[in-house]
């Protein structure tokens, strides 16, 4: 069990500053070269603009994935996506939908509860069995008598076999007389 949502709506986030971060690159490169001459160092900073971009959004796209493998530790990535995506501002944030969209997935990340399945106790009907599986009964209550203390007399009832104290008149179990 993974917050799924959380995973789901950080990778579009995530993907979506990463596709800014690589249109700017593109774009850097597809500069013409009359640029270069006239201003020195002009593709740099776009070039430089774009790469930050990309290697923010793969950042976001490796936190969110940690949720699907690590979902204990899913406040502290979704922490992350929200500081990556943050970070992500002076450089695009992903059409700015990609930071809004990171930001929601890392909000959803960091307030996930997982679903908690209750351990059924030892003696009920269900104990040792998978925790999807219906059991039979459902009433269940403490024993008849409490447990026998080592040393102490007991009986076998002639009637269902039970152990009771050899002090009883009747049997624990099935209640038929012991005279």
């Amino acid at each position: 069990m993974y917050p799924a949502t959380a995973y789901a709506v950080a990778l579009v986030g995530g993907g979506l500053i990463l596709a800014e971060g690589l249109a700017v690159v593109a774009e850097a490169f597809s500069s013409t070269p009359w640029v270069s001459r006239v201003l020195p160092g002009a593709n740099r900073f776009p070039f430089a603009l774009g790469a930050v971009g990309v290697v923010l959004g793969l950042a976001i796209l490796a936190t969110a994935s940690r949720l699907k493998s690590h979902p204990a530790s899913s406040r502290m990535s979704g922490v992350l996506i929200i500081g990556i995506s943050l970070v992500s501002v002076p450089f695009g944030g992903g059409f700015f939908l990609g930071l809004l969209i990171a930001v929601i997935g890392g909000i959803l990340a960091a307030t996930w509860n997982p679903r908690v399945v209750p351990q059924p106790a030892y003696g009920h009907p269900a104990y040792g069995l998978p925790l999807d599986q219906p059991v039979a009964t459902t009433q269940w209550g403490p024993p008849a008598a409490p447990p026998f203390r080592l040393g102490s007399a007991r009986r076998v009832c002639s009637t269902c076999g039970s152990l009771n104290r050899a002090t009883s008149p009747t049997c624990e179990m099935c209640g038929a007389s012991r005279s």
